[in-house]
């Protein structure tokens, strides 16, 4: 039972880390919904933190047995990057890749192919520990562990629980197949689409701005979502010893991510 008690890992999820992930999360959506000029390196600040964290994790995972709990709300953190993208891709699936309505078009940003590499290069990573976290570390833990903590589905649901497992499970599943598929587009693989065989036509200012309001607000509620699972999760739990800010380990990462 000693093992499934959640201890509270600061170094992972302690207040100062955890506010540096919610303002480079939001301050990256508001600067890319005016448009300011130096969006890459507001993204890359974020890259670097999700990095930062996910190799803690795996650390602290080789060096020790954490918590089932532990790990999901470093999941939780690490995520935010990417999971505001995932409704995005759903919807240009949804409309078979017709440019007039992708959300990711009319983007002023232009990453290097440094980032771009790095960027892919954190997500199959991320992609490979949720899934083997989902599929053999939590579905793994005896019965006692698995009722010991409790995860955010809009209401408390115990992290052991079957939907549950194989919701998250399946999401990272997802991500893999995803990554797949780039990789294989970037082999020179062509993946016919809808809008190939449309005639293209100019877009309207106001249609333009129309997707990128709504583009915005989505990302706005998956994000407030996903602010809400982490806070929520660590009060359901009654985690300790992560809601101060008393030492440097939490104070840098707020303060770089306010300047």
């Amino acid at each position: 039972m000693q093992l499934c008690q959640a201890v509270g890992r600061s170094s992972l999820y302690g207040l100062g880390i955890r506010l540096a992930f919610y303002l480079q999360w939001f301050g990256a959506l508001a600067a890319e919904y005016i448009e300011i000029a130096d969006m890459c390196d507001v993204r890359l600040l974020g890259l670097l933190l999700s990095a930062a964290t996910l190799l803690g994790l795996v650390a602290q995972l080789a060096a020790a047995r954490l918590a089932p709990i532990d790990v999901y709300i470093a999941l939780l953190l690490v995520t935010g990057l990417y999971l505001p993208l995932a409704p995005l891709w759903l919807w240009k699936a949804a409309t078979r890749c017709h440019a007039r309505y992708d959300p990711l078009r009319w983007s002023r940003e232009t990453p290097s192919p440094a980032y771009r590499g790095f960027d892919f290069a954190l997500l199959l990573a991320l992609a490979s520990l949720g899934t083997w976290f989902w599929t053999s570390r939590v579905s793994g833990d005896d019965d006692e562990c698995r009722g010991a903590h409790v995860g955010f589905f809009f209401a408390p649901v115990p992290l052991g629980n079957r939907l549950f497992v194989a919701f998250h499970a399946l999401l990272y599943i997802a991500t893999m197949l995803v990554c797949a598929g780039i990789m294989l587009v970037k082999a020179g693989w062509r993946i016919p689409v809808w809008e190939e065989r449309r005639r293209r036509r100019k877009t309207r200012r106001l249609h333009i701005a129309l997707v990128q309001d709504v583009k915005a607000f989505v990302k706005l509620a998956v994000l407030a979502t996903l602010t809400a699972a982490v806070e929520m999760t660590i009060v359901w739990n009654r985690i300790p010893d992560v809601n101060d800010v008393a030492d440097a380990a939490q104070m840098i990462p707020a303060q770089t991510r306010s300047m």
